[in-house]
């Protein structure tokens, strides 16, 4: 029998009780409505991390550690409820790592294609606001490394050269009330950091004791505005500016430097397309690197076992749905069990018989999952539309909710599969019907 003859005589023989055959095809349309949907949602998150990283992420670094193991992500649930391990003498601490050290920093800096190499720092600050404003906002400051990408920008010509300037996240727009993003470009904003007081010691830190700081303003010319990011908050300032506020925050201006680096480092890559090089060669010198493309990829393999967790709701459905896919088809086999018999004793063979209970069984699970697609998609976009109107409304092309090829196809492919594997026994059973007995039957 020809592939189109079974396909037809299948559909043809599922249209004889069409309200049974509905009723199937909705059993598995739910569990493949709810499997579409649980991982379209963590499809659109995964899509928009990713953006957003890759938006705020500059492309030609490298950060490196004296961690071998950075980027490798290990889930484990541990001995939940069980006895505490047994700590070994022999065993010693977890791996303790150590700062950068000169000479490390001399062997960076020596590395084919590696321009520069900068300490890793961070910087608290308390707010941002406008000079001549009381105003005052949230603000996160973020290094900018000489000559690497920065992030895209809506206005303004971009950092100069000197170093109080500043590139402002596309939220600051509303919140310091310019009218437009060329408005914001030349306006002067004020970073307020703080730090301990000189005469903090720890014996003053006692609970409940206010502790006394000292604050500083660090004011910067505003030379750009970034596209909408999820940073909402963000300052981003020159290294060297960077690198001054960090010190003075830390009370100590050798820190940073060669001889006191720090944990981290980031190289300075001449083109992207040699970041993977240099990050071999770092590991190589027994340290750990991280690129772009590593730090994309945790956040992929993150998302894989989300939406795996999330398949497990769409799986338990669809297994349910697979029963009723078995009660259709051997009531089918009854109901038909003289007319098998016409066909085998007409020269059907046994696996002509299997072939064709099967391809009816696949064809209610592609039904069903072309159905519970289309669902999936609708409530998507209806989703989709809540969110764009409500607390995603500054990002117009998010999507809660994602459809990608790799889904739609995935849905079909497993839907039809489960329809086919419930099918194989009442499509056995079918071509195990003696003829004789068949034929007699009533």
């Amino acid at each position: 029998m020809r592939v189109t003859d079974l396909l037809s005589t299948a559909i043809a023989n599922l249209g004889r009780h069409k309200l049974r055959t509905s009723l199937t095809v909705a059993g598995v349309a739910i569990g493949t409505t709810a499997l579409a949907l649980m991982v379209s949602l963590a499809a659109g998150v995964q899509i928009f991390a990713v953006e957003q990283t890759q938006a705020m992420m500059a492309n030609d670094l490298v950060y490196v550690t004296n961690y071998a193991d950075v980027g490798n992500i290990r889930i484990s649930l541990g001995q939940i409820g069980g006895p505490a391990e047994e700590v070994k003498e022999d065993k010693g601490t977890t791996e303790q790592v150590k700062p950068i050290s000169a000479q490390q920093v001399s062997k960076l800096r020596a590395l084919p294609h590696v321009t520069a190499v900068y300490p890793s720092i961070y910087v608290r600050a308390d707010s941002i606001k406008l000079v001549g404003n009381s105003k005052a906002y949230e603000a996160s400051v973020e290094p900018a490394y000489p000559g690497s990408r920065t992030v895209q920008l809506v206005a303004g010509p971009g950092f100069s050269g000197n170093p109080r300037e500043a590139i402002l996240s596309n939220q600051y727009l509303t919140v310091f009330g310019w009218a437009t993003p060329a408005e914001a470009i030349g306006q002067t904003v004020a970073l307020t950091l703080s730090r301990p007081a000189d005469d903090v010691s720890a014996t003053s830190l006692r609970l409940g004791e206010p502790m006394e700081t000292q604050k500083k303003q660090f004011s910067a010319k505003v030379v750009g505005l970034t596209v909408k990011t999820a940073a909402g908050k963000s300052a981003l300032v020159p290294f060297p500016y960077a690198l001054e506020m960090a010190r003075w925050q830390a009370r100590d201006y050798t820190q940073f430097s060669p001889q006191h680096f720090g944990y981290n480092g980031i190289l300075q890559v001449e083109a992207p397309e040699h970041v993977d090089q240099v990050a071999q060669a770092v590991r190589a010198m027994g340290m750990g690197a991280l690129t772009p493309a590593d730090q994309l990829g945790m956040i992929n393999t993150l998302f894989v076992y989300l939406e795996g967790i999330l398949s497990v709701v769409g799986l338990v459905a669809l297994a349910v749905a697979s029963l009723g896919i078995v009660n259709t088809l051997v009531m089918a086999i009854y109901e038909r069990t003289r007319e098998i018999g016409v066909w085998m004793a007409l020269g059907a063979t046994r696996s002509s018989i299997r072939a064709l209970f099967a391809a009816e069984a696949a064809a209610i699970g592609f039904a069903g999952g072309a159905t519970g697609l289309s669902v999936a998609w609708l409530v998507g976009q209806g989703i989709n539309a809540f969110a764009r109107a409500t607390f995603a409304r500054d990002f117009a092309s998010f999507a809660l909710s994602a459809f990608p090829p790799w889904l739609v196809v995935s849905v079909l492919g497993f839907s039809t599969m489960i329809g086919l594997a419930a099918g194989l026994l009442p499509a056995n059973r079918a071509a195990r019907l003696d003829p004789v007995e068949a034929l007699r039957h009533e």
